[in-house]
């Protein structure tokens, strides 16, 4: 996992034109566009949290993995978790469903996030798009998230927040 630290490099000639309706984003770059969407799992909001950064700077909605019913297409897809000891260290079971019910024909590029103590939701992610063929990302995005009140208190913070938004627009421009 490369950390939440700004790209070396700019990309540049690139563009980021946000058009589109209040779930999906038509990012324009490279001369071609783009539908991209920001789908998460968040049980204490931290993810939460990060997802509507990454989607407010790319201009669609955050969607919990929740509400989706109809079969998702993305061009890029950035898709958030975290893993906690109620689910044995895993990832949501809900997370993993949601992973099965994407088809590879229809999604792009697969980006991940995560928010906790350290990165393992997006090793797991990761282990359960490559099963099943999608092309994930190699950047990631992990910050530090609070649980309870004793840890990592006032995480996801603004530095947090604006590496999400760095992050999110390199990556949908790459």
């Amino acid at each position: 996992m490369k950390g939440p630290s700004r790209p070396s490099m700019w990309q540049v000639g690139s563009e980021l034109n946000v058009t589109g309706g209040p779930i999906t984003a038509i990012i324009s770059g490279k001369g071609k566009k783009m539908n991209v969407r920001v789908f998460y799992w968040s049980k204490t909001g931290n993810t939460k949290k990060v997802a509507e950064t990454m989607a407010g700077v790319l201009g669609c909605k955050a969607e919990s993995i929740l509400s989706s019913c109809e079969p998702v297409s993305a061009d890029i897809l950035f898709l958030g978790a975290a893993v906690y000891a109620t689910f044995n260290h895993e990832v949501n079971p809900k997370v993993s469903e949601f992973i099965g019910r994407l088809d590879p024909t229809k999604t792009g590029k697969v980006v991940l996030f995560c928010t906790g103590f350290a990165d393992t939701a997006v090793k797991i992610m990761r282990g359960l798009l490559d099963k099943r063929g999608f092309s994930v990302a190699e950047n990631s995005f992990f910050c530090k998230g609070k649980f309870f009140i004793f840890f990592n208190f006032g995480h996801p913070d603004g530095t947090d927040l604006e590496n999400a938004k760095s992050f999110a627009k390199t990556e949908s421009l790459r």
